[in-house]
């Protein structure tokens, strides 16, 4: 399937089914990673500001370190040689 690792995103509005394709997919290659990007949301003990209809820049700025934490991530598991899924839902900023 993938000879060189690869990073390949996943995405989409919450329930679309993100987390079953992700799985499967990354099932089906030889040497792989599912990274979930809400993972590192769901590190934040203390002093996370969740996405409303209207975010604070709080809530931006740890979107933002989100995504910056799992492209890192991926880059380190694909730089190992592994293909990574990286599934989560990426929204812009007005």
């Amino acid at each position: 399937m993938w000879e060189t690792p690869a990073v390949v995103p996943i995405t989409g509005i919450m329930a679309a089914g993100k987390s079953t394709v992700a799985e499967l997919l990354a099932r089906r290659v030889p040497r792989s990673v599912h990274l979930r990007g809400d993972v590192f949301r769901r590190m934040v003990v203390n002093g996370r500001a969740e996405m409303t209809a209207q975010p604070s820049e709080e809530a931006w700025r740890q979107l933002r370190l989100r995504y910056e934490l799992a492209a890192t991530v991926a880059d380190r598991y694909a730089g190992a040689g592994f293909t990574v899924v990286l599934q989560d839902v990426v929204l812009c900023e007005p």
